[in-house]
């Protein structure tokens, strides 16, 4: 039976973790194993924010020390648990990147690249939302089915690198999974759609640029930021969002560089795209 004090103790090693932690640890783990199961208010177990925490060396020590045990292909043992969010430990460790951590799970548990969370999403959408470009080159070999490149609102990974403004790594997807080029969502949205409802992502569409100079209140402060914008190196991939990146109601774009080169390629990457009519004089 699982005590408070000791889910405690066992939380508290795990949240600040020192050189005495991996001893308290395993100590508390080898007499109430169901700890590891045990979840917080969010849901979340001690392996989430270990996960979370990029806590590799805590990870192999459990596995080794027997105290993590596997699911001998059953889906995932103590490491299948959803949190609040649905999501699993490989779900947490894909979505902030924590390539060790992804290693470790896959070596020993690779089923769980087909766990979905609550909104059908799996641990390779999880890390393209967030831009985590190690994270989907070290899944993608391994999530290479359509239903695992999708969530339940027909969402592939290139539309999350869209909406999370990750273009270079849509590029990436656009190179691995040409089909999603012209997949819709279930509002019949395909990525190239979304793009195009992101004027700022274009140069054209940006307040930085010189010929919108005038469409802000304050002009001095847009001229210096234009100045800042023309001289970014076209080099810069990625932007960054706050907020929830796996649900665009909450997404907040913080800068936007222009990505014309992405546009070439998912026009390259559609195997149909239809000609606007013409019309036709009587």
């Amino acid at each position: 039976m699982v005590t408070s004090s000791s889910h405690s103790a066992a939380l508290r090693a795990t949240l600040t973790w020192t050189p005495k932690s991996l001893p308290v640890l395993r100590r508390i783990l080898t007499d109430q194993p169901d700890i590891l199961t045990q979840k917080d208010a969010q849901g979340n177990t001690i392996l989430h924010f270990l996960a979370a925490g990029g806590n590799a060396t805590a990870f192999r020590e459990l596995f080794e020390g027997g105290l993590l045990t596997r699911s001998n292909g059953g889906g995932g043992g103590e490491l299948r648990t959803w949190n609040g969010r649905g999501d699993t430990v490989l779900h947490e460790a894909a979505r902030f990147g924590r390539v060790n951590v992804v290693e470790i799970i896959m070596e020993r548990e690779r089923e769980l690249v087909s766990e979905h969370n609550a909104m059908g999403g799996t641990p390779l959408y999880s890390a393209v939302a967030n831009g985590e470009r190690e994270v989907f080159n070290l899944l993608k070999a391994a999530a290479a089915r359509e239903e695992l490149l999708r969530r339940d609102d027909g969402c592939t990974i290139l539309h999350a690198a869209i909406m999370g403004e990750h273009y270079s790594l849509a590029m990436e997807i656009v190179e691995t999974f040409p089909n999603l080029a012209g997949a819709h969502d279930k509002n019949g949205n395909t990525a190239l759609n979304m793009l195009a409802r992101k004027p700022a992502s274009f140069k054209s569409g940006s307040s930085f640029w010189l010929r919108n100079l005038g469409s802000r209140p304050s002009i001095p402060l847009q001229f210096l930021l234009c100045l800042i914008y023309l001289c970014i190196p076209m080099w810069i991939n990625d932007s960054k969002l706050t907020g929830d990146v796996e649900d665009p109601q909450r997404n907040k774009p913080l800068i936007c560089q222009s990505k014309g080169s992405f546009v070439e390629n998912i026009f390259s990457g559609l195997t149909y795209f239809p000609a606007s009519p013409k019309n036709h004089e009587d």
